[in-house]
């Protein structure tokens, strides 16, 4: 980079553009490092310095500017995904009806209609412990803002890079995961239970469980999105030494046995007496 007048700030603007940053990344590929001479040798556009500081003048305003619309949005945005969550738990603990009668369930989500119970999650729900899938045998990634999806599909999603197995991974040998079926990783505390649209294979360091009566998959998959479920996870059922202890399994039946999960008499219809 050829020396001459420069305005402070208008240098800064400069290399902060990505072409800039993009040969200077490419450089340093190339020569694994640069040094003082190389980086010196980078041509920059010489304008006069009074030009200079009107275009980095000019920049800290707008810059400035769009910070503080960029700051607006991000709160616009926050508001947004708490109603977001307020309407989830709302919907999925005290229904649709704001003047249905209500009763104490005695547990994390306080009241809930007189019409619906409470019971475990050991009696709704089962592990799944099966290798392979015979109706698809593709790899799919537990994520917490997608779900269960095939790993190329995060990555076009997320733009970021999934971890990959070794080639010669035999991909009937993983746990099996069904469309419809919910998946537990050790970051289920931060975020809920993730569903699965897909049918495929999951890592055997995830847990997999499934309905064992009828139920609604769409509400049990924003139910274990609920702020108070996770919080529950998070406060009461993450035990990590026994986890380590006792492994994966102890985690599902650890939560599953002490946690309970409101429902409605139409998901049960016939199967539990109110």
């Amino acid at each position: 980079m050829k020396t001459g007048a420069y305005a402070p700030f208008y240098n800064y603007y400069y290399l902060m553009m990505d072409y800039t940053k993009e040969l200077l990344h490419l450089a340093k590929n190339l020569r694994h490092s640069l040094n003082e001479e190389q980086f010196g040798n980078i041509k920059a556009p010489v304008s006069p310095i009074d030009e200079q500081q009107k275009i980095a003048d000019f920049l800290d305003r707008e810059c400035e500017r769009i910070d503080g619309l960029k700051a607006d949005i991000e709160a616009q945005i926050e508001t947004l995904n708490e109603y977001k969550r307020s309407v989830i738990t709302e919907a999925v603990t005290h229904g649709l009806d704001p003047n249905a009668p209500m009763k104490d369930s005695k547990v994390w989500y306080g009241q809930i209609p007189q019409g619906w119970t409470a019971i475990k999650g050991k009696y709704i729900f089962t592990q799944r412990n099966e290798r392979g899938n015979r109706i698809e045998l593709q790899l799919l990634s537990p994520t917490q803002k997608y779900g269960v999806i095939p790993q190329d599909l995060y990555e076009e999603l997320s733009g970021m890079s999934a971890v990959k197995l070794n080639d010669n991974t035999n991909f009937a040998m993983l746990k099996t995961i069904h469309k419809g079926d919910y998946c537990i990783s050790l970051r289920s505390f931060q975020g809920g239970f993730e569903y699965s649209e897909y049918e495929g294979v999951v890592s055997p360091a995830y847990q997999v469980f499934y309905p064992i009566v009828p139920t609604c998959s769409g509400y049990y998959k924003y139910l274990f999105k609920e702020a108070g479920f996770i919080d529950v996870m998070n406060k009461n059922y993450i035990n990590f030494s026994l986890l380590i202890k006792f492994g994966l399994n102890f985690y599902f039946n650890e939560i599953f046995n002490l946690s309970a999960s409101p429902t409605t008499p139409m998901l049960f219809s016939g199967w539990i007496t109110m």
